[in-house]
């Protein structure tokens, strides 16, 4: 049996494309009660004018293996958004508010599993992983995420783009929630064999009819969201790792690199025909509803014009397709996509010797690296011509990799959250 799983904008938990899309989680791996990797994200931002008050930002991130940490200092009116957002996401349990002053709190036999605490002017947020469930602590990280877009002002479109991640983080949780049903259908219907009893058979019946169509209207509020400017959590961490970085990036000559003299017409034309205002956050999704750029639908007369530049450009002939752009870095998933035929065409002209070696590439945007040794510019113009040919567009900090036989992947890794990309599995 073959299953192909193609992700074009995905959360952490589920896929939302309408190809049946999903996030492949990878298996839990045993915690590393000995050593500690931390990553922390930074930013202060200060402006002044006529008759303008000056105003300072300044947002630090600590996110380790124990724990994950988050200060922030903004105005009060910034501060007032994040206090709505957080009342909003923690509810009134083990919330205590003096004056002016919000602060939620948990323990457990005497340990802190977390507390937030904000003012007017000033959050702190801490959550010990240790202690901390995994879901706990994964709400905790993407709410830090949010918090920084509202902080920040990232976002060009403001409220309308927070309700679209609301609307994401809403779909995300229906998603999980369907899961556990289906969970407990599968618990019920091995309890049902066992007991031969009726009553656990028809409750088992009744549990995956509502995961059913909780999924269903969980995919449908996720299209919606995407369609409005939403950006799923995994995109949005992503667009923070180093791996998916762009600056002077594809330098090489003569390599069949497609994307770079793309992305400049792109970008030039959505800035001239007023989608964008500056090239620094770009959310462009193309499916089979239509071209959507940072929530705005394009007419069909619009839709024409950009897919001439596809065309002219080589880039995609498929049906899906989304390019998110912050800052320097991008990320960049198109399907379908022939991953079994470009490992088959690798095979063919003699580049590997069996469909089930140990096999992976990685782009880092200068040239590709196969199973740990960067490749010859001669490979790379290769390489590139083989994967344009498949549908599979290089980009800073994608992986193709054969798995094992039969079993392959192509897009991003996320430290163990999931694959951003396409699986496929022949069982």
């Amino acid at each position: 049996m073959k299953t192909i799983a193609t992700i074009i904008i995905g959360f952490l938990a589920f896929g939302i494309t309408a190809s049946n899309a999903q996030i492949i989680p990878k298996p839990p791996k045993t915690p590393n009660t000995t050593s500690s990797t931390s990553s922390s994200y930074s930013m202060s931002t200060s402006s002044s004018g006529d008759n303008v008050q000056s105003t300072n930002v300044s947002i630090s991130v600590s996110n380790s293996d124990r724990a994950y940490t988050l200060k922030a200092r903004c105005s009060s009116s910034k501060m007032k958004e994040v206090k709505t957002f957080l009342l909003k996401e923690m509810g009134r349990n083990n919330l205590t508010t003096t004056g002016g002053q919000y602060n939620w709190e948990a323990n457990s036999n005497k340990n802190r599993v977390y507390d937030i605490s904000v003012s007017n002017k000033r959050l702190t947020m801490f959550i010990d992983k240790e202690v901390a469930s995994t879901s706990l602590v994964r709400k905790f990280e993407d709410m830090g995420l949010i918090i920084r877009s509202i902080i920040s002002g990232d976002n060009d479109q403001g409220n309308t783009q927070r309700e679209a991640d609301q609307m994401q983080r809403e779909a995300d949780r229906m998603q999980r929630d369907a899961d556990r049903m289906k969970k407990e259908a599968t618990r019920m219907q091995r309890a049902a064999d066992k007991d031969n009893s009726k009553n656990y058979e028809e409750d088992a019946i009744r549990f995956e009819a509502a995961a059913k169509r909780m999924e269903e209207d969980a995919k449908q509020m996720e299209e919606e969201a995407k369609h409005n400017g939403g950006v799923p959590n995994i995109v949005k961490l992503l667009l923070d790792a180093p791996k998916t970085n762009y600056a002077n990036k594809f330098v090489g000559a003569n390599t069949n690199w497609v994307w770079p003299s793309f992305q400049k017409a792109v970008i030039s034309k959505l800035i001239k025909d007023g989608f964008i205002k500056n090239e620094r956050n770009i959310n462009f999704t193309k499916d089979h509803t239509g071209m959507y750029i940072n929530g705005e639908k394009l007419t069909i007369y619009q839709e024409k014009r950009y897919n001439q530049l596809f065309n002219e450009h080589r880039v995609f002939d498929g049906r899906d397709f989304s390019f998110h752009k912050k800052g320097t870095h991008i990320i960049v998933i198109s399907g379908p996509i022939k991953v079994e035929r470009f490992f088959e065409n690798l095979k063919d002209e003699g580049y590997i010797t069996s469909l089930a070696e140990k096999f992976k590439l990685e782009i880092n945007g200068d040239t590709i690296v196969h199973n740990g040794v960067a490749l010859s510019k001669e490979k790379v113009a290769i390489y590139n011509g083989l994967l344009q040919k498949n549908g599979i567009i290089p980009a800073p900090g994608k992986i193709i990799e054969i798995i094992k036989k039969d079993n392959y992947q192509v897009g991003y890794n996320l430290k163990g959250r999931g694959l951003l990309g396409t699986f496929v599995m022949n069982d």
